[in-house]
């Protein structure tokens, strides 16, 4: 399998670069479509992919995807997605249109409180900092 990274190392490398746990996720359910993933390539994931899916983390953690309106609709639709052969830049792209955009703004952290999604990114922002983690 070289050039792909199993699931363990996927998050492996997650847990090493930031202190992601279940009290840094705005929702512990942002873990399943990436595991359901992994099953569905059988653990190898190519390293585009790999990013893809961090990157769709981060995101749909600093937004909340799975915060507002029903969690469990909004995962189903994201395994759907997967399961009908998407790609983790499909999941991206669901965060996108439920949102209208990726990036944040600044004023976007303002009066948010601890319990905020985006100050559980923030949180894992800064923790990745500390131990040396680049994009």
């Amino acid at each position: 399998m070289h050039g792909y990274r199993t699931v363990n190392t996927f998050t492996q490398n997650a847990a090493s670069a930031s202190t992601v746990g279940r009290l840094s996720l705005s929702s512990p359910l942002l873990l399943l479509p990436i595991a359901y993933y992994s099953q569905l390539r059988k653990e190898a994931v190519p390293p585009r992919e790999e990013r893809d899916l961090l990157f769709w983390l981060l995101v749909a953690n600093a937004r909340g995807r799975y915060g507002r309106g029903s969690a469990e609709t909004l995962l189903d639709a994201d395994l759907g997605t997967l399961s009908r052969g998407g790609a983790p830049s499909d999941l991206v792209e669901t965060v996108r249109q439920q949102f209208g955009r990726l990036l944040l703004d600044a004023e976007e952290f303002v009066g948010r409180g601890p319990k905020s999604p985006l100050s559980c990114s923030s949180h894992c922002g800064h923790a990745a900092r500390r131990t040396g983690a680049r994009d």
